[in-house]
């Protein structure tokens, strides 16, 4: 067992959201980070908010985008309208959508690979699991990560998730792991149309490096994470949830 070397797990960069009590305008709310989908070029929140991109002070065009995490600075509410309203879009990144799949029906042998993989960040939204997960990747490398969202287990109100990837032989090998580095991406699993049930008990499974110290080793184990899913709730995106890692690309 080996130290990768020059790797490091680093959290997500935090979003510095400006205090309302030290400004002198009439934004509603500084720092708003929330997931959603681009619904005839509006941004649609999880939470069922619209936001109108009046201003912008990134790059990038929302429009663009069929799903995505913003930060934005909410500017007012639209005059008339219950839950719409003109934002300032500070921050922005796409999402990855992909729908779960059940283990029994899988047929194509790369689907069930179980590569290592790392959830960052989880939050249930708007029937979506949502994620900021992490791999490996050789740098300057131009493949296509698979990843999978399986359905291994499903009785009486609980649910086993494994979170599979295929990394197609791109990993790190002891003795030969140079050249290696983070990556990471946000995807979303719709679940609605899997789970039957108002609240679930939810476990998501997934491989990963051992840790040593401030870096990995070669060595894999078995991580999970326990939740429970009400059909009806809403978890805002965390506020740490807006990375500034290098993207990795997945399928």
């Amino acid at each position: 067992m080996r130290k990768i070397s020059g790797i490091i797990i680093a959290a997500a960069v935090l979003l510095l959201s400006a205090a309302t009590s030290c400004q002198k305008d009439d934004t509603l709310r500084y720092g708003n980070v929330t997931m959603g989908n681009i619904v005839n070029g509006r941004f649609v929140s999880d939470q069922g908010n619209i936001f109108n991109v009046v201003d912008q002070t990134c790059s990038g065009d929302l429009e663009e985008l069929e799903r995505a995490i913003i930060s934005c600075d909410v500017l007012k509410k639209v005059n008339g309208a219950e839950n719409e309203y003109d934002v300032r879009l500070n921050q922005m990144a796409s999402v990855f959508t992909k729908a779960p799949v059940k283990a029994a029906e899988i047929t194509d042998e790369d689907a069930l690979v179980q590569n290592p993989i790392y959830v960052d960040l989880v939050w249930f939204a708007g029937g979506y699991a949502n994620m900021y997960i992490i791999f490996m990747v050789k740098e300057g490398s131009e493949q296509a990560h698979l990843i999978n969202f399986v359905l291994e287990e499903a009785s009486d109100g609980s649910y086993v998730f494994n979170l599979r990837h295929n990394a197609f032989g791109e990993l790190p090998q002891e003795g030969a792991d140079e050249g290696f580095v983070l990556a990471g991406t946000y995807v979303s699993f719709p679940l609605s149309g899997l789970i039957t049930e108002d609240t679930a008990d939810i476990t998501i499974r997934y491989d990963w490096y051992k840790s040593a110290g401030v870096g990995l080793t070669t060595e894999i184990e078995e991580n999970s994470i326990e939740y429970t899913w009400i059909r009806s709730g809403f978890e805002q995106a965390p506020a740490s949830a807006l990375a500034t890692k290098a993207a990795g690309t997945v399928r």
